[in-house]
């Protein structure tokens, strides 16, 4: 079963997505939702996520970013975009940040998500390094926080020296 995160800041298409299809029977758990680019990324530090469906147009951090973002720390999963906009160059963006794909949320059918859950699938079981990407993702988190807490103490060595395990 693959873990699949859904962001989106409108919970009409949140629940209308999430109730279209049957994501067990297609392989697809969906293992949380996120309202921004922003609560998204926190996720990924706390839980294995092997692909993701996002919005492009959300408040704090928009879907864009959050795919550049997550291209940037390493996952390498399946992300599909959605988005109102049919906009060649929204399009475009989505997929130069390295969305696999773009549905018009307006427009969707089950037989448009079925089929994208069937690409995601096959893409995640034709690389081992996608299989992956989650824990690395998780690794770089764990990273950044203890370098925060050397930084924190190189720059103020009065406080007791951090342990690292």
């Amino acid at each position: 079963m693959h873990n699949i995160l859904f962001v989106d800041d409108e919970l009409i298409y949140k629940l209308t997505i999430q109730n279209l299809v049957d994501w067990e029977k297609h392989g697809f758990s969906i293992i949380g939702t996120a309202s921004n680019g922003e609560e998204a990324l926190e996720f990924f530090k706390n839980k294995p996520v092997h692909a993701v469906i996002t919005d492009l147009q959300m408040p704090i951090m928009d879907g864009i970013t959050l795919i550049q973002e997550l291209r940037k720390y390493g996952f390498a999963g399946p992300i599909l975009a959605l988005s109102n906009y049919s906009d060649y160059e929204y399009v475009r963006g989505a997929l130069i940040a390295g969305a696999y794909d773009y549905l018009i949320k307006i427009n969707i059918t089950k037989e448009q998500v079925e089929k994208s859950l069937h690409q995601m699938s096959e893409m995640l079981a034709s690389s081992p390094e996608l299989q992956s990407s989650d824990t690395r993702l998780q690794e770089k988190s764990a990273f950044d926080q203890e370098s925060l807490r050397l930084y924190t103490y190189l720059v103020n060595p009065e406080q007791t020296a951090p342990s690292f395990q």
